[in-house]
């Protein structure tokens, strides 16, 4: 008879399918052990860095585009023309200029003290160096986003000639970060210090001239930080987390200036 080996067949099926059913997915092959035999720990992925004060749609890259507009080609007759000016600074460059230029690659708020005073020192105004801080760190969001986007080589990638006195970073050229802080900070600095910002903007500028003089930066990438510094800072300005913030920022300011002026005037030395 047929019929028995057909019941068979459908006996085992179904025996084997709950067992199928059971059977678990298949893994991931584990990481692959190290030289010393250890298992390599699996890096997630970084995070993006997140504004403090600035709303993310501030920092989109069309409208950062627009503002400060794209960068010459390298071998653009603006881009020749760029790096003959920078073969005369170089070439010009003095023992003070460089030694102020070494003193600004780690840029830290204390660039301006030698238009505030020897008694502005982020120590002493932990609230003013804090949103200083944060600021810079939404500005550079802004700058890194246009940096990656145009990728400029710096100028001595373009022109061997051109020697540098400071260590070449590795990020692309355009805009300038340096010259975006500059003016930043001398504007935000500027409302603690209104009576000063006619030189705490020149100051500002001075740092991002400095990364010409220095060869790392083509003038074009200065006036571009330039433009981003100036267009960041009225946007924090304008946000009431950073109102708050500089408001306790501005009491701190103007106790610790009032303090330095009494010991000044009573002929105590500012300690730096």
């Amino acid at each position: 008879m047929k019929v028995l080996p057909a019941l068979l067949l459908l006996a085992l099926s179904l025996l084997v399918s709950p067992v199928l059913a059971q059977t678990p997915a298949a893994t991931p092959p584990p990481a692959a052990p190290t030289a010393s035999g250890a298992m390599a720990p699996v890096t997630p992925p970084a995070e993006k860095s997140k504004p403090v004060y600035l709303k993310p749609a501030s920092l989109d890259l069309t409208a950062l585009k627009t503002l400060i507009g794209p960068c010459s080609a390298g071998d653009s007759l603006a881009t020749k023309l760029e790096i003959e000016h920078l073969l005369k600074l170089q070439g010009s460059r003095t023992p003070d200029q460089i030694a102020r230029v070494i003193s600004e690659v780690d840029l830290k708020p204390e660039a301006f003290s030698t238009v505030i005073g020897p008694w502005f020192d982020s120590a002493k105004l932990p609230l003013t160096a804090a949103l200083l801080k944060k600021a810079a760190g939404d500005s550079k969001i802004a700058e890194d986003l246009v940096k990656t986007y145009y990728d400029r080589p710096r100028p001595p990638l373009v022109d061997p000639r051109l020697q540098p006195c400071v260590e070449l970073q590795k990020s692309p050229s355009y805009p300038s970060g340096h010259a975006l802080r500059g003016v930043l900070w001398s504007l935000i600095l500027s409302e603690l210090a209104p009576d000063l910002r006619k030189p705490l903007l020149a100051r500002g500028n001075q740092i991002g001239d400095d990364r010409a003089i220095a060869g790392v930066h083509f003038p074009s990438d200065i006036k571009a930080g330039r433009k981003l510094g100036h267009y960041l800072a009225k946007l924090l300005l304008a946000s009431p987390a950073f109102q708050k913030d500089m408001a306790l920022a501005k009491v701190e300011f103007t106790n610790v200036r009032l303090a330095a002026s009494v010991d000044e005037a009573k002929g105590k030395p500012v300690k730096p």
